[in-house]
């Protein structure tokens, strides 16, 4: 790596103070930097975004200041805010839109239950039927193992 060579402390302030003069030709009263926040560039409710504040309008563009990519960004900012607004309030109304669709739906509803309890019902006496066959014929075989048990142990 390259060493720097050391350089005269005065020659360095005044490297800054031409920067600062290049930035800035008058320093502002408040000592505050010009540099616009997001909400400013926002104008309220609209995809154009505000213009630059009127006191760096009279100076020439800064370039460590890009309104024109702030006011962009902005723009699609509220542009996706707008968009996860509608989607919530779409996921929050769900498929209907009216009192009939979802009275239609509750009464789908109700049908399919019913119709499910039918089919449950058709089905548990085979169901039962068959458990206790498989129960009868475990319990028979158990039975019949300890019975030739009991015979080859005597």
């Amino acid at each position: 790596m390259k060493q720097r060579e050391p350089t005269d402390p005065s020659r360095l302030l005044k490297d800054l103070e031409s920067i600062r003069t290049l930035l800035d030709d008058d320093p502002p009263a408040d000592h505050q930097l010009d540099i616009p926040l997001l909400q400013d560039i926002i104008s309220s409710g609209s995809d154009k975004p505000a213009p630059p504040p009127a006191s760096s309008a009279s100076k020439a563009p800064n370039p460590f200041l890009p309104y024109e990519s702030l006011a962009r960004l902005a723009g699609e900012r509220v542009q996706l805010e707008r968009i996860l607004q509608q989607t919530t309030q779409q996921s929050l109304l769900g498929p209907h839109t009216g009192a009939r669709e979802v009275r239609m739906e509750a009464r789908l509803q109700a049908e399919a239950q019913l119709v499910m309890q039918d089919v449950i019902d058709e089905i548990l006496p085979v169901i039962e039927a068959e458990l206790r066959k498989r129960l009868n014929g475990k319990l028979e075989q158990i039975v019949q193992e300890q019975l030739n048990q009991g015979v080859v142990d005597s």
